[in-house]
């Protein structure tokens, strides 16, 4: 995040033209020393670059501003995009993970991750198995769910989720997450919210569906 009101002002001018020359990007009333200081600076952290008509946004500098809101030209928060993999036994238990993490430490949720900027869902949920189970698992995608998390009414969590199933029956997993097989009905679970309604939709078997979650945590 650039923090600085000068450069700031500068990636500002910047996003509202395609290249602008020295004397249209420096504000008058500015020191010519300062202000160039703080436009080398931007330039050596790569979000401006010199071109034939003066100065525009490099792509990261294209990258950040797309992250802005046009009210207040600050980064907004934005839901995350994660996948979640349920995998089920042949005794139709649901492989688990304990969160090891704040915010919900020690509950129990299907395992997930977050998307990485750039990637496909096809290399994500590959790069997740890979890296969560260490084995290709066959999955099928069978929805996708926007859940909202609050805790004493305010929003803690906005999470966007691709949902893919699968058969397991391997071991369980030992160098991510401490992993078990659990029962939805199973009584006295500490259940991550949204983990029970998810699993839910999935042992009615229903397929391709789009659901909208706002839970409570309390």
């Amino acid at each position: 995040m650039i923090e600085h009101h000068i450069q700031q002002e500068i990636i500002d001018k910047l996003s509202r033209a395609a290249s602008l020359r020295f004397s249209q990007l420096k504000p008058k009333s500015l020191e010519a020393n300062l202000f160039i200081y703080h436009l080398k600076q931007l330039i050596k952290l790569g979000y401006i670059e010199k071109c034939d008509e003066g100065y525009r946004l490099a792509p990261a500098g294209l990258t950040y501003v797309d992250s802005l809101t046009l009210t207040n030209r600050k980064p907004r928060k934005q839901p995350k995009l994660i996948a979640i993999f349920a995998l089920q036994n042949s005794r139709g238990e649901w492989l688990l993970a304990r969160r090891k993490l704040q915010p919900y430490i020690g509950q129990l949720m299907i395992p997930s991750g977050k998307q990485h900027f750039g990637e496909s869902p096809e290399e994500h949920i590959k790069r997740e198995i890979n890296e969560q189970i260490g084995q290709e698992i066959k999955l099928q995608r069978c929805g996708f769910a926007d859940i909202r998390i609050r805790k004493n009414n305010q929003l803690v969590s906005h999470i966007s989720a691709h949902i893919y199933r699968g058969d397991y029956e391997g071991e369980l997993p030992v160098e991510t997450a401490k992993f078990s097989y659990e029962r939805v009905a199973k009584p006295n679970v500490d259940f991550l919210t949204g983990t029970k309604e998810i699993l839910n939709l999935l042992q009615k078997g229903q397929e391709n569906f789009w659901t909208s979650l706002d839970l409570s945590a309390d």
